[in-house]
């Protein structure tokens, strides 16, 4: 048989007025030499746990007044005796233990609100005891892993959610955690969260339970990691769009070797159809072969280099290797319109936290772009000026060409995706090699100066002499 709060309510009810009634009987019917209605004080309680403030304020004025009525009835008006201090002290215990009641209450009262707006809110809330076994579950935490309140409580923290084992030891060490865990959904499926952990300690200092906030990072890390992959594709589309624009130079790199390997193999076969071939001859044809086939080797990687997709690698580089490398890619491009290079860089290495092949992505794009704003300068005007210098803490490359220079309408908007100075433009060059040089804790930007031309500037971090 199911008995419902209704009538344990009720059965409270009357055995409240029942204990109420006895004590009042026992007062004044009985001549015990004690305080008897001292024990209204059980009434009190019971009402605190029964009614509301109202109601316990009542029940204790209630009680005061049985008190009175069953004192006077017993000893009349007589207050100069023994009786009277024990009705004194008996509604003293009444009124000291209905304020209490209603201190109690209202403390309860604001406890079981605060646990009701835990309950309620989408963070995942839940406690446990320094073993690691769940104590309390929230809504927020049932929606986040899957499990009801009911599959939860009684598991470990490893059990249920693979929670690794340095949060625990963080907490332990320092009396707080705060950081981001990878735990298991119900599904099997992995749950990032921003996790804090804090410890509840008793009245003597000692650790006794464990709060864990947990907010859902799973979707925002997810965006973050498609966004990576879209940002190395955009930036391999960059990459081959500028080995695109240095085709014409390219082509005439790989030709030149490959013209000197035909020329040598043609004369090889006519040192050998001599009647005495001449080995000496022969082996220098050969030689110039292998070393001009080299030549067309390191061209090609470079270019494969250039134009492959992959993750990014910061290992310590040589800045000047990396000037080097891209300036030799666009060498005949250089030729080809006429541009006049000059390369001021230190003698010693220029160390840097790098990966290669998005660093020599900035220099090609700004030697490129310098070379295309220079198309209507005057031969003898073109130039084109590479410089790094110590600023600092950090290495300081400066791009310094003689073109048309950066009007005042298009410098605010210059590293905009998808603004470009330029009709057949992608606008993503420039936008792109801003974010690498950010990814690399370095900055990018240009300066305005008088015409002719304009001043790109990379700046990076410098790294110890000492090779890692």
């Amino acid at each position: 048989m199911l008995v419902t709060h209704r009538s344990v309510s009720t059965l409270m009810y009357g055995f409240g007025a029942a204990v109420t009634a006895a004590i009042f009987i026992a007062d004044t019917l009985t001549s015990l030499q004690i305080a008897v209605a001292v024990l209204y004080v059980i009434v009190v309680l019971m009402a605190a746990e029964l009614f509301s403030k109202r109601g316990v304020i009542a029940v204790g004025v209630l009680c005061i007044v049985l008190t009175l009525t069953a004192f006077f009835m017993s000893h009349g008006a007589t207050l100069h005796s023994s009786a009277f201090a024990r009705c004194l002290i008996s509604l003293a215990a009444i009124a000291i233990t209905t304020v209490l009641a209603l201190k109690s209450q209202t403390a309860k009262a604001l406890l079981q609100q605060q646990v009701y707006l835990l309950s309620q809110t989408h963070d995942a809330i839940l406690t446990c005891d320094m073993k690691g076994v769940i104590t309390s579950w929230n809504k927020g935490a049932s929606k986040l892993y899957g499990w009801s309140r009911e599959q939860a409580i009684g598991q470990t923290l490893c059990q249920l959610l693979n929670t690794p084992e340095n949060a625990m030891q963080q907490l332990i060490s320092t009396g707080h955690f705060e950081g981001e865990l990878t735990e298991r959904h119900q599904s099997g499926r992995p749950v990032v969260v921003a996790s804090r952990w804090s410890v509840a300690l008793d009245a003597k200092g000692k650790a006794q339970s464990i709060l864990i906030s947990n907010n859902d990072l799973t979707e925002s890390r997810f965006a973050e990691d498609k966004l990576r992959v879209q940002q190395l594709a955009l930036e391999q589309a960059n990459r081959l769009s500028t080995l695109g624009q240095m085709s014409a130079s390219l082509a005439h790199e790989i030709n030149q070797p490959l013209a000197s390997i035909s020329m040598s193999a043609e004369a090889s076969l006519r040192w050998m159809n001599r009647p005495e071939p001449d080995l000496p001859e022969i082996s220098s044809c050969v030689s110039a072969i292998i070393k001009e086939a080299h030549r067309a080797a390191e061209v090609v990687k470079r270019i494969r280099t250039l134009s492959k997709k992959g993750t990014v690698t910061l290992l310590q580089l040589d800045l000047r290797e990396v000037i080097a490398e891209s300036v030799l890619l666009l060498e005949k491009e250089l030729q080809r319109h006429h541009i006049q290079q000059h390369l001021q860089l230190p003698d010693l290495p220029v160390w840097v936290a790098g990966d290669k092949i998005q660093l020599q992505q900035i220099v090609i794009n700004l030697l490129v772009n310098a070379i295309q704003a220079m198309e209507q300068t005057a031969l003898p005007e073109r130039y084109l000026r590479l410089k790094v210098v110590a600023d600092q803490q950090n290495w300081l490359l400066t791009v310094t060409d003689s073109g048309a220079g950066i009007t005042a309408a298009d410098y605010p908007l210059l590293f905009d995706a998808f603004y470009s100075t330029k009709s057949e433009g992608m606008g993503m060059g420039l936008s792109i090699c801003r974010s690498i040089a950010e990814a690399h804790h370095g900055l990018l930007w240009a300066e305005q100066k008088q015409p002719p031309g304009a001043v790109f500037c990379l700046q990076l971090p410098q790294l110890a002499a000492d090779p890692l």
